[in-house]
């Protein structure tokens, strides 16, 4: 915030790409710039909850965009994935549902998943 306090308004960024810090961070650049664009990154690979708790805390908290390459190209199928996270973003389900909504999908389609229901509920990282 500090380096964006010394932009003057016309050269500041839309957009930042950053990852996400936790709610505290988020909310306090959210709040400092109302039309600045906050696009949280997707971060290391873990299990599916954390990718959809990742997008439902940063867009609680302020986050606008979330840019999950990663996570989306190393899920079991990467359409299912999107599904759900347009779901969570939308706000139509939350990140629990959407891990069983995710693996009804996948055995639907026949695809086994890389972990076991009960493994992919549990968060990984901080």
């Amino acid at each position: 915030m500090r380096t964006l306090a010394g932009i003057p308004k016309a050269q500041r960024p839309l957009f930042l790409k950053m990852p996400y810090f936790g709610p505290v961070y988020m909310e306090e650049l959210a709040n400092y710039d109302p039309t600045l664009v906050i696009g949280v990154l997707g971060g290391s690979s873990g299990t599916t909850r954390d990718a959809f708790q990742l997008l439902w805390d940063a867009k609680r908290y302020g986050a606008r965009a979330a840019l999950f390459g990663r996570k989306i190209n190393q899920a079991e199928d990467q359409l299912a994935m999107i599904e759900c996270l347009r779901l969570l973003s939308d706000g139509e389900i939350e990140p629990m549902e959407a891990v069983r909504r995710y693996h009804s999908m996948l055995e639907t389609m026949g695809i086994r998943p890389l972990r076991s229901l009960e493994e992919d509920m549990q968060l990984s990282v901080g």
